[in-house]
């Protein structure tokens, strides 16, 4: 069992280990077969991710950021971003992939819990991105509101720490502790009540996700669109849309990004969406050396560390 457990929790390619369903810690159809299971009742649940997740991981890709010694004030540390190399091709990537995170993590989750019946679930996206300037460098671009990001709000002591200090102007400083204390009174009301609307607020209700009316809660701050309540949901067509009718890139780079993103462990697209967009967007492309190098690389850089 032990063994059995080690060999299908390993990763494929790239990717972390995943947890084993052994059906009885973790259920036989794993957290998915959890969810829809009518043999286990559901409580109310928050569930959202932020909107440029994938650049807290992409920002540390030499193929699009370039690194270099610290300077300044932060010399102690032992390098900083310096440029970031492919400015459309850097957004474009962390567009098509941190939207892939929030259909997955978010939206399809939505999706598949509103069918049940007993089911209480809101949905949010966390947009705030207004960072400032260290060493020439936009940290809104290259971080903005990248995996995580959202902790420092929910828990903001953080905002006084030095370094996000340094990462913030004195405006957006401010409109970061505003929005703070608002996403803490949705959070707060969520654990008194189960429903994330404070009472005798001036904030928007957050309304639950439903099949009928699939809403969703937007946060930012007031440098940015405030606390908006999205219409609709999002689903895996419009993002390869998007991607194959991108015009700030090219083949290569499209193809390069759209395997990068679904390759790895875990991250595969169904099998007839996968090869339409190969056939459609990149019939050209050499998939398989893409994936070689990248492997090869990645292999490298381990073994480096």
């Amino acid at each position: 069992m032990l063994l059995d457990a080690e060999s299908k929790a390993r990763p494929i390619g790239v990717g972390m280990t995943r947890a084993f369903p052994d059906g009885t810690v973790i259920h036989s159809e794993g957290i998915l077969g959890a969810l829809t299971d009518p043999n286990l009742p559901l409580v109310p649940l928050i569930i959202g991710t932020n909107r440029e997740e994938n650049k807290l991981f992409n920002m540390r890709n030499n193929d699009y950021v370039r690194w270099g010694p610290a300077s300044s004030v932060l010399s102690f540390l032992p390098d900083l971003p310096q440029e970031i190399l492919k400015s459309d091709a850097y957004a474009a990537l962390n567009q098509f992939g941190s939207g892939l995170w929030k259909l997955r993590a978010g939206d399809d989750i939505a999706r598949l819990l509103a069918n049940r019946e007993d089911a209480s679930v809101y949905l949010y996206r966390f947009d705030w991105n207004h960072f400032g300037v260290v060493n020439d460098v936009d940290l809104k671009e290259l971080i903005g509101a990248a995996h995580a990001v959202e902790l420092l709000f929910l828990f903001p002591k953080a905002l006084d720490n030095l370094f996000v200090q340094y990462a913030l102007t004195d405006e957006s400083e401010d409109d970061a502790k505003a929005l703070s204390a608002s996403m803490r009174a949705y959070w707060g009301a969520f654990a008194h009540s189960g429903v994330p609307s404070p009472v005798d607020s001036s904030l928007a209700e957050w309304p639950p996700f439903t099949i009928d009316a699939p809403r969703s809660l937007q946060f930012d701050g007031a440098l940015g669109a405030g606390i908006t309540i999205h219409e609709g949901e999002l689903v895996l067509q419009s993002l390869l849309e998007d991607l194959a009718s991108n015009e700030a890139i090219d083949d290569g780079t499209r193809c390069e990004i759209f395997t990068r993103a679904t390759f790895g462990d875990g991250n595969a697209l169904p099998e007839q969406a996968t090869t339409t967009f190969y056939r459609t967007a990149c019939s050209e492309f050499d998939r398989s050396g893409y994936i070689e190098r990248e492997l090869s690389r990645l292999s490298q850089g381990e073994q480096a560390d």
